[in-house]
Parts: structure tokens; C-alpha cells; sequence
């Protein structure tokens, strides 16, 4: 009886440890990671903000954390100009709830948990149909939303590393042409999503500053692949 004891309050204890050198560790890991991107932004000739807060910002976080958010907050907000398109990157942090269930017991709240990861954003002067390629992971759900029904491509190889879907098929295809669908596959591990007027790529990390210089390219790499006469269509769809 005592060693049970004993093993509850050496267990409590340590999780009150824990608790502890997390509530200190983790402000000098944010305070890093701020002074890492704004170093990466002042090299390259971007513009650097630690906090944003506006309507546009809650608009990113509403579509990426959905009805599970309790809280999100958008910070290292990155915006310059890269291969002729206006990107802006920014870090994204939210909490959800956890749950468990088992066969005797519903699904039931267990501690929040924390997600931090990056996002590249690009405005579009085009209001396109949702729209979503979502790699097949853990964090590619994040966009699963974005386009409401699923689709079936052309290779097996695109059908094993994404979901694709869109609430207009026929403008899923007019962009999922064998060029684009042959670059996607070079780049796996991406999750792109197209919402009206806005373009976002993740892949579910934090990233260093030459990781974001490949979520640049692979930001306007998918535009640039986008066909000509499909930005043509929008533009004349948007003048009517």
C-alpha cells in the first residue's frame, strides 16, 4: 500500500514537473522561433510582423481550424513578393479539444492540444470554386472542407498520396491536367486548397527559412500551372 502511494506521488509529481518546464520552455521556443523568421524576412527583403490581428486573419483561422477551435492566434506574418506573385506566410497556432471513447464509454473531452504549424497565403484577383488537393495525412484534413465532394483522378498515384476534391468538378479538371497532376506527385506531402479569391499550402510543419522558400515555389509553382483560359474564364465570369 505505501509503495502505491509512493509510485502516485512520484508520478504526480513528475507531471507537475512537466507542467512546469513546459509553462517556461515554451515562451523561449516561440521567442526563437520570432526572432528565427524575422531574420529570414529581413535577409530576403520581406516585410515582418509579429502579431496580426484583423478580419482577414480570422477568416484564415476559421477555414483551417473549424468548429473544433478554442483558440487560434496568427503570428511571424511574412509578406513579399516571390516569382512575380504577392505571398504571405505566417504561423498559425490553435487548440482543440482531444477526445477518447471506448466500447463501455461515449466519446468523451480529454486535455486541449496544441497545433502549431505554417501556412502560405496568396490573394487572387479570381473568385474559383473550392477547390482542394489534400495530401493523405495528418494534417491534410485541414483543407479537407474546402471542396465538398470527393473525386477520383487519374493516376493510382494520385489517388494514394491525395484527396481531391471540389464543389465544381469540371473546374477540378480543368486544373488536374496531366502536367499539373505529374507535378504534384514531385511534390508530395503539400496540401493546396483554392477558395474563392485565395490560395493556401501547407504540409503540416513549422517551417525553417529554406523550408519556407520551397513552400514559396510550391505556392506559385500550382498557380503558374494553373491554365491560362481557366483564369481567362473567372476573369469574365467575375465581369458579368
Amino acid at each position: 500500500m505505501i509503495d502505491e502511494t509512493l509510485g502516485i506521488i512520484i508520478a504526480a509529481a513528475g507531471l507537475v514537473f512537466f507542467v512546469v518546464l513546459l509553462a517556461v520552455v515554451r515562451p523561449w521556443i516561440e521567442r526563437k522561433r520570432t526572432e528565427t523568421v524575422r531574420g529570414f524576412a529581413h535577409e530576403r527583403g520581406f516585410s515582418f510582423h509579429a502579431k496580426e490581428r484583423n478580419e482577414f486573419w480570422k477568416r484564415v483561422v476559421d477555414l483551417l481550424a473549424g468548429a473544433d477551435l478554442l483558440f487560434g492566434r496568427i503570428k511571424n506574418v511574412v509578406r513579399g513578393t516571390w516569382r512575380g506573385r504577392e505571398l504571405i506566410g505566417c504561423d498559425l497556432s490553435w487548440r482543440q479539444p482531444r477526445t477518447s471513447a471506448t466500447r463501455r464509454r461515449p466519446a468523451f473531452r480529454m486535455a486541449n492540444e496544441d497545433n502549431y504549424l505554417s501556412i502560405c497565403l496568396c490573394c487572387l484577383e479570381r473568385r474559383f470554386p473550392a477547390f482542394a488537393v489534400n495530401e493523405k495525412g495528418p494534417l491534410g484534413g485541414l483543407l479537407e472542407g474546402f471542396g465538398s465532394d470527393p473525386l477520383e483522378f487519374e493516376p493510382e498515384e494520385l489517388r494514394k498520396q491525395f484527396h481531391v476534391s471540389s464543389k465544381d468538378p469540371d473546374f477540378a479538371r480543368k486544373v488536374l491536367h496531366p502536367q499539373m497532376i505529374a507535378w504534384l506527385l514531385e511534390h508530395p506531402g503539400w496540401s493546396l486548397a483554392l477558395t474563392e479569391d485565395l490560395l493556401i499550402a501547407l504540409d503540416g510543419n513549422r517551417w525553417t527559412p529554406g523550408e519556407y522558400l520551397e513552400a514559396l515555389d510550391v505556392a506559385t509553382g500550382f498557380l503558374d500551372r494553373i491554365p491560362e483560359s481557366v483564369w481567362e474564364e473567372y476573369r469574365e465570369r467575375a465581369e458579368v
